[in-house]
């Protein structure tokens, strides 16, 4: 079969496995006493002050002139030290797997992908978050993969993808452009020579030259299928926009492809050649990280009259029994479709990222609480490592307090002190 095909069969067998799903909740988590969530709420408030006491300490252009190169080495150098340790000890599994990940290089791989990403003076801090999280998808799939965690070529060029895309597709040009750019991107991932129309175009084709420097494509011609697939999952996801009740698109398909595919994607750009159980683990794997982010986006996918599973069902109905649907998903993808993948600490690892999958679950439930049942939240709330109340202030207050700090600093300063922790 194609990789097409492949693909089709295997997002009609998760939409089955969806709608299968037992209604009731059930998740492979545990239960925190509430001495154990004061415990944790000193804790990340301590970490939160230090961080932003740190950032105040910045040496600026008026103080210490003389050593102000020196100053600015030490400062990025403490505080790199004190986010390490701190990652380094997240207690979810004891810090087991941050630790063996910071071991592999993945803390010097951001450094360096920030660092290449910094020099567009186009790109807000906001597009490199967006790119580095897809970066670190593809550090965690390389050793998984049992490929050594590196920082490639293909890494930087599809994770670019998202921010110079997304830009393009979010300006203010006309529908008859963006539709211009789609025919002609389309085109581009064939192989095909293209005149880029602006700056932006030529970035987003020479993202692709990058990983054509790593993947040849008469050799890894499904690198180049998935690309494809991805590019043609985004464009069926622009109809989320224009959906306004149920059944008048097919949502659920429209939403797994689009997180399928772009997992999928990550994939091949880190080991060019597949298995069939890699790639329906890939597969699964893209839909629950989608629906992790449909459920923390409630709010504003509704806002924005965008429609996902969550957004279109949230207008008339209270949510539990999608939110229960997406446990059961996360534990079927992440304890039985990928038992067929080998890898190192597979055992500790597994329920790592099962636990951070349902965190993000959590999270999002109990940010969009007037969703769900008030059984609901209540049953939830004890499955979280600090009180819901806590949940939703901190991100409030830390966001203010930060604003507050980043207010003596302009955006190209802010960048500077990251190139400087990046340095370390």
């Amino acid at each position: 079969m194609s990789l097409n095909d492949i693909f089709e069969y295997y997002i009609n067998d998760y939409k089955k496995n969806w709608y299968m799903q037992d209604v009731n909740f059930y998740a492979k988590l545990r239960a925190y006493s509430f001495e154990e969530k004061i415990n944790n709420e000193k804790e990340i408030n301590k970490i939160i002050d230090i961080i932003l006491a740190k950032f105040k300490l910045w040496p600026n252009n008026f103080t210490n002139k003389l050593n102000l190169e020196d100053d600015r080495k030490a400062w990025a150098d403490d505080l790199s030290n004190f986010i390490k340790d701190s990652l380094a000890n997240i207690s979810i599994d004891e810090g087991f797997a941050m630790k063996l990940f910071i071991s592999k290089g993945m803390l010097d791989i951001t450094k360096s992908f920030m660092n290449d990403s910094l020099k567009n003076e186009d790109l807000s801090l906001d597009d490199i978050g967006q790119a580095i999280r897809n970066a670190w998808i593809m550090n965690i799939l390389q050793f998984m993969l049992d490929i050594k965690i590196e920082y490639t070529p293909s890494i930087f060029g599809y994770s670019m993808l998202y921010p110079y895309t997304d830009n393009l597709i979010d300006s203010d040009i006309s529908l008859e452009r963006k539709e211009n750019f789609n025919k002609k991107f389309h085109k581009r991932l064939q192989g095909l020579d293209v005149c880029p129309s602006d700056k932006l175009e030529a970035e987003i084709y020479h993202m692709v030259e990058l990983i054509e420097s790593q993947f040849e494509r008469e050799i890894y011609p499904e690198v180049y299928d998935s690309l494809l697939l991805i590019h043609t999952s985004q464009k069926d996801s622009l109809k989320q926009q224009t959906t306004y009740c149920p059944f008048e698109k097919d949502i659920v398909d429209i939403s797994f492809k689009k997180g399928a595919a772009s997992v999928l994607a990550d994939g091949y750009l880190v080991k060019g050649i597949l298995t069939e159980d890699e790639i329906k683990f890939m597969l699964g794997f893209g839909i629950i990280l989608q629906l992790c982010d449909d459920i923390q986006d409630i709010q504003s996918d509704m806002d924005s009259n965008s429609a996902t599973i969550f957004s279109l069902s949230a207008k008339g109905h209270k949510l539990d029994i999608l939110a229960n649907k997406l446990f059961r998903l996360i534990e079927h993808v992440l304890s039985h479709d990928i038992n067929n993948i080998k890898f190192e600490n597979n055992e500790k690892i597994v329920p790592f990222m099962q636990q951070c999958c349902n965190f993000i679950a959590l999270d999002g439930i109990i940010t969009h609480k007037k969703y769900f049942t008030n059984e609901y939240i209540k049953n939830i709330e004890k499955y979280l490592p600090v009180r819901s109340k806590f949940l939703n202030n901190i991100k409030v207050k830390t966001s203010k307090k930060f604003n507050k700090i980043m207010k003596k600093y302009n955006e190209n300063e802010i960048k500077t002190m990251i190139g400087y922790m990046n340095a370390i």
